[in-house]
């Protein structure tokens, strides 16, 4: 296939005035998608989608939210294996590869807009089933990226298809240089200005299922020096060494 291409019905002004609850508006084009070792006889006799190796190239996503709508109450936010197991028709996958990718996440709040892009963009997703799980059968992503162009972001997943509360294990790194780029969101959010500083490894650790996550993270920065600034004017709080340590650490 040449190129996908998902566009909404109705522009995003329109989605939104129509709606009472926050919810996610949604866009996503791609590049070549290539199927190898795909069986379409089993689509025919069996309603299966089989397919040894799925590769999406330069896919572009982005998702938009308006958080000056209420959030729905008792949402449980899926995740990546329940996902899976929610496709409408069986599907397998031993691996699916998206190559070269861009997403961005952009929300409002009152007058402000918060705005994420990631760029060079690479998820590899291994063992994809929608049906009939075997009791030790996983789920595998890896994923790395630049966040903001400038962070370097590795995540590893893997989370068991058969468990009644889908416990996973997840693994991250992240490197950057320079963070004072990130002024551009934590002065508006945080009202915190970061003078300077580098971030050598930012490396975390994750179990959990469902209901319940316990993990660690390390930091390792240089020449880290910050501000907590008033809100109301922008311009740094005179009393701030005591704030200012213990965002740091």
């Amino acid at each position: 296939m040449d190129s996908f291409s998902f566009t909404p019905s109705i522009n995003r002004d329109s989605f939104f005035a129509a709606k009472t609850l926050q919810a996610d508006y949604l866009n996503a084009d791609s590049g070549p998608v290539l199927a190898n070792n795909a069986d379409f006889e089993k689509l025919v006799t069996d309603s299966l989608v089989s397919v040894g190796k799925l590769s999406v190239t330069n896919a572009v996503i982005n998702d938009y939210k308006d958080k000056n709508l209420p959030l729905k109450p008792g949402i449980i936010k899926p995740l990546p294996a329940e996902l899976i197991n929610s496709i409408p028709f069986r599907f397998i996958a031993d691996t699916v590869v998206f190559s070269n990718g861009y997403a961005k996440y952009t929300e409002v709040f009152k007058d402000q807009t918060l705005a994420v892009p990631v760029t060079k963009l690479n998820i590899t997703l291994l063992n994809i089933k929608s049906r009939y799980h075997h009791t030790d059968d996983s789920l595998g992503i890896m994923a790395t990226g630049y966040i903001f162009d400038s962070i370097w972001t590795s995540i590893r997943l893997k989370q068991s298809y058969t468990d009644s509360l889908g416990s996973f294990l997840l693994t991250g790194r992240l490197k950057a240089k320079d963070i004072t780029f990130l002024n551009s969101i934590t002065i508006p959010l945080a009202s915190v200005k970061i003078r300077s500083g580098n971030i050598d490894t930012i490396s975390m650790s994750v179990a959990g299922h469902e209901y319940v996550a316990l993990g660690k993270m390390k930091m390792l920065y240089d020449d880290l020096k910050i501000e907590v600034l008033k809100e109301e004017t922008g311009k740094k709080k005179k009393s701030c060494h005591t704030a200012c340590q213990y965002f740091s650490h």
